[in-house]
């Protein structure tokens, strides 16, 4: 929407003072990878296609190394995965594996013999998996796992490390025209602040300065040492297509939309 939204001129060009201020060095994600022009800020890194995992019906040997992992036949009926035709993470997990060759559309055929239980919520994901229900939980929330590593559930936070790490990019950007431009302003610019920086990972998200407070449970504070596999920003946004890879998703799974 945004892209739109600038494109048809709607977006005021801001760039913040925050960002001139602090060196280089300092941010693990650029302010500007999103959007160059000046129109659109990231404030944030999501990490985005964790796995979780129930330690007590998962041994670490057996951890997958790999997405193509989870066609073992040891794995059917022993996954739930956040649905992947409503948006969210389920829809990122399934156009992000659609669209990578060494996956594509044929690895979710696949998947789909793998009777996957499906979920509405984060939480049902996270819930079923730290209750035993299910071994493997796909396409889940950081937020919604934080809460069960906090209440020290069985559960254990991975990334297939053939894979890697992926991050989505949050932004904020300023209408043009909008009452109390300032007041916005000063919103975007504290958002990319140190102070602002600091606030963010207590709601559970990941601050793009290395300098902010990161005080997260440890599982999702190692998850930064993974290597970058992919960072979804404006140049994947505009290529993947992501309405019909949820109708793709649909037909395969037999799911509503």
């Amino acid at each position: 929407p945004m892209l739109d939204m600038m494109a048809r001129g709607w977006l005021e060009e801001f760039r913040p003072p925050a960002v001139k201020q602090a060196p280089e060095n300092v941010w693990e994600i650029s302010p500007s990878a999103y959007d160059k022009t000046g129109y659109i800020t990231v404030i944030q890194g999501d990490i985005q296609n964790h796995i979780i995992l129930n330690t007590n019906l998962v041994k670490p040997e057996d951890y997958p190394k790999s997405f193509g992992d989870l066609l073992d036949p040891r794995c059917k009926g022993r996954m739930v995965m956040f649905t992947p035709t409503t948006g969210g993470g389920g829809s990122f997990l399934f156009t992000r594996l659609a669209e990578d060759k060494r996956y594509g559309l044929e690895y979710w055929r696949k998947m789909a013999q793998q009777d996957i239980s499906f979920q509405a919520s984060y939480d049902g994901v996270d819930r079923m998996v730290a209750l035993g229900e299910r071994a493997v939980g796909l396409a889940t929330n950081l937020a919604a796992t934080q809460a069960y590593l906090e209440a020290k559930a069985p559960v254990q936070l991975w990334y297939p490390p053939q894979d890697g790490r992926v991050m989505t990019l949050t932004t904020m950007a300023i209408v043009k025209n909008a009452p109390h431009p300032n007041a916005a302003k000063l919103l975007v610019n504290f958002m990319l602040a140190k102070e602002g920086q600091d606030l963010l990972q207590i709601i559970g998200y990941m601050p793009i300065r290395k300098d902010a407070k990161f005080e997260a449970h440890p599982q999702i504070r190692a998850l930064r040492d993974v290597p970058l596999s992919l960072v979804f920003g404006r140049e994947l946004s505009e290529k993947s297509n992501v309405y019909l890879q949820e109708k793709a998703a649909a037909n395969i799974f037999g799911l509503g939309r």
